[in-house]
């Protein structure tokens, strides 16, 4: 492996010489891979990867260039193409690199891998699905460990060097049973220990079992109004949009539906929505920005009032607000006092999403799409498996439309987030 903290020493130098300012990430990474196909062991592999990415301001112009090659040669042509870029941009007045963020140093997760244990794990799993769920067909299961030795400097004097390892587990099943099949489903989750079987951990066991219940799925023939139930992953997508509604572009460019909301009420008092950095035994966690500051949790809403825009550095600068104090990574959505089956019981008429597929909302929060892995919610029950089945509602709307979030959550190394109810989806058939 090259000397991280050279190199970047070596790029921070050449960026005084050459530009104002500017900063360097250089970075190496390894991943052990098994690959399972059609239920076999197909592939053991260790795959390198390496890079650096350099951004100069020169004149109030920006530069940046990145390649994947780490040699000493290749940080000069990096920075030399970077000022080059930067001599042909225009000037911009919020082209300002990050405040000196001191010197960084942080080890987190499992750097080394316990590989036997790990491949042991991959096998009870295999195992497990075999002998416990017979109508799962497994199209593929991928189990990794990367790790990654990074090393961030700018000119302002931060230098932020980080080392961290997790595992990861990825699923590609389906439900077969005879001639009838479902379509895949993915579920997957990142770990920092090998405690727990795999079938045990995030929400595997609920994918399985979802993929066998559409085995006999039908379609709606109907078209009403309302309640749906979404699952974890369908709601964190949910509130990624909701933050990119109130964030980037649609802050700079002010066209955001939130634009006049910060510090008002746009969501039911029960809705929270955190955004963590520092890692814990539920979380793999993160450090650094893009933008060289230093990572931190702030809260995106709170008791359903918008605490933050979701901006960077520089559309904060353009704009006036805040920056958001991370990436708007590892979601953490407050949860309540009743479990999905509470909550489900008093739902006349609703549906339950597992996943969706559609467009971007509009500007105004409109969303229409297809749900699929879904089932039909009747008289306070789950009745049946649904086939593709449309969806309809606004993204604002929804949030001041809260029925209720469970106790429940689901953790797959990135998030923690329950399961949530919301009144007046308009749900059809496709014709």
């Amino acid at each position: 492996m090259a000397d991280l903290k050279y190199l970047s020493n070596k790029a921070v130098e050449l960026i005084k010489e050459k530009a104002d300012e500017g900063f360097v990430s250089v970075n190496y990474s390894e991943k052990r891979e098994f690959n399972l196909e059609s239920g076999e062991f197909t592939l053991y592999r260790t795959l390198f990867n390496e890079g650096v990415t350099v951004q100069v301001y020169k004149d109030k112009k920006k530069g940046v260039y990145a390649t994947n090659k780490l040699g000493e040669n290749d940080i000069i042509n990096a920075v030399n193409t970077a000022v080059e870029s930067a001599e042909s941009a225009e000037s911009d007045d919020a082209n300002i690199l990050a405040e000196n963020q001191g010197e960084i140093e942080s080890n987190q997760g499992v750097y080394d891998p316990d590989e036997e244990k790990l491949f042991a794990r991959t096998l009870e799993l295999k195992e497990t699905l075999e002998k416990d769920y017979p109508k799962i067909q497994i199209v593929g299961i991928i189990v990794s460990h990367s790790r990654v030795d990074s090393v961030y400097a700018n000119t302002n004097g931060t230098t932020y060097v980080h080392k961290s390892g997790s595992y990861y587990v990825s699923l590609e099943v389906s439900g077969h049973d005879g001639d009838k099949t479902t379509g895949l489903i993915y579920p997957g989750f990142a770990t920092n220990q090998l405690e727990k079987p795999f079938i045990e951990m995030s929400n595997v066991k609920e994918s399985l079992e979802t993929a066998i219940k559409q085995l006999d799925a039908a379609p709606i023939t109907e078209k009403f109004t309302g309640t749906m139930v979404c699952t974890p992953g369908i709601l964190s997508g949910l509130f990624y949009c909701v933050a990119g509604m109130a964030g980037g572009n649609s802050i700079l460019e002010k066209t955001s539906i939130y634009m006049d909301k910060l510090g008002q009420k746009i969501a039911d008092e029960r809705i929270n929505v955190t955004f963590k950095a520092e890692p814990d035994d539920r979380i793999v966690g993160y450090q650094v920005l893009s933008d060289g500051y230093k990572a931190e949790t702030y809260d995106f809403i709170k008791d359903g009032v918008l605490k933050n825009f979701n901006i960077g550095d520089y559309v904060a600068r353009k704009t006036g607000f805040e920056r958001a104090k991370n990436g708007q990574g590892n979601m953490f959505v407050g949860i309540g006092e009743k479990s999905v089956e509470e909550i489900i019981s008093t739902i006349d008429k609703g549906i339950l999403v597992g996943d969706f597929s559609g467009g971007e909302p509009s500007i105004n929060g409109d969303f229409s799409g297809v749900a699929k892995n879904s089932f039909l919610i009747e008289n306070g029950k789950v009745t049946r498996a649904l086939s593709e089945t449309m969806i309809n509602g606004n993204f604002a709307e929804m949030l001041n439309s809260l029925r209720d979030i469970s106790k429940e959550v689901v953790l797959d190394g990135s998030s923690v987030i329950p399961y949530t109810a919301f009144d007046g989806i308009v749900v059809s058939g496709i014709e």
